[in-house]
This record gives structure tokens, sequence and C-alpha cells, in this order.
């Protein structure tokens, strides 16, 4: 599954019906499955990774504003972020079902650098897949890959949430 993951929803079920050798025009009547058993129990397998809830929780101490741009649906995002914890750690949230085109349109970050109230020189976007990396480098945002994610070529690589903490003196916003 890692890797068709980052294109949201409609791509992931469209992209495993695919890979199994499926009917592509079962798309919609999957997803609606989908949607149907991950609205229900959005939480249920979900965890926090390693020392991200205590890096984000001294990121907002010194200051630093935490968005979320994910192909997500909104709802299902602070729905997520609230059952882990998260969620008072987080100042903005855009979802796909937010904006006209979900990543990697540029739009979708920068919407979440609106509403923080930072510039794309001020930030730096963290993610997981070549998705995420394509989406900073369209919104003209520096950009970590997290070592777990999916491998992207040219990108600096964080090995924990806390390496983020030596970026906190290098740019305002985060």
């Amino acid at each position: 599954m890692r890797p068709i993951l980052g294109g949201g929803a409609r791509a992931l079920v469209g992209e495993a019906i695919a890979a199994v050798g499926g009917d592509r025009a079962l798309t919609d009547a999957v997803l609606s499955a989908y949607t149907t058993a991950y609205t229900a129990e959005p939480v249920v397998d979900t965890t926090v990774h390693a020392d991200a809830r205590t890096a984000l929780q001294r990121l907002r101490d010194n200051g630093i504003r935490i968005g979320v741009c994910t192909n997500k649906r909104t709802d299902l995002t602070r729905e997520v972020l609230a059952g882990t914890g998260l969620a008072e750690l987080v100042d903005a949230v855009a979802g796909i079902d937010s904006v006209p085109a979900g990543k990697p349109d540029p739009v979708h970050l920068t919407t979440v650098l609106d509403a923080l109230g930072v510039s794309a020189a001020e930030t730096v976007y963290v993610g997981d897949t070549e998705v995420d990396a394509l989406t900073a480098r369209r919104a003209g945002v520096a950009y970590r890959h997290v070592a777990w994610g999916n491998a992207v070529d040219h990108c600096t690589v964080i090995e924990r949430f806390s390496d983020l903490l030596t970026l906190a003196t290098e740019t305002t916003r985060i």
C-alpha cells in the first residue's frame, strides 16, 4: 500500500483496485465502502509516531505555528488529530475538501500558510511521500522528508520529529 499513498482516498482506492487486476469502474462503489468504514473508526489503528507529540509541543512552546495539509477530508483529519491527542497542537488544517484541488497543487499548501499567517519563506513542510515533496517544491516551501516515509530522491531527511527543533533557529515558522 505504501507506494500508492498520498493522493487521497479516491486515488488510493483506484490504485488498489488496479493493483489486484480489478475493474476501475468499481472505484466509486469501493470508495463509498472505504469512506463508510474509515468514517466509522478513523483512529482505530492510528498511532502517533515516536517523538512527534513531544517535538510538536516543544515547537509550540517556542512560538512555532503548526498546520496540516492533507489529502484526507478535513473533518476526518480533525477527528484523527483529536483521537490521537494532537488537535491542541495544530493551528490550521486544510483537507482535500477545503481546496479546489488537493496535493500536489500548491494552493492546497498555501491555503494552510494563509491560515497560519506565514509566508513560504518562513515555512518548512514535512512529509512522507513524493506528493508531499512535489507540493512543497511547487509552493516554494522548504521541505523535510521523514526517514520512515516512501523513499524520495534529493530531499533532506529527518530521522525523528525532534530534528525539527533545530530548524526553529533557521526559520521563524514551521
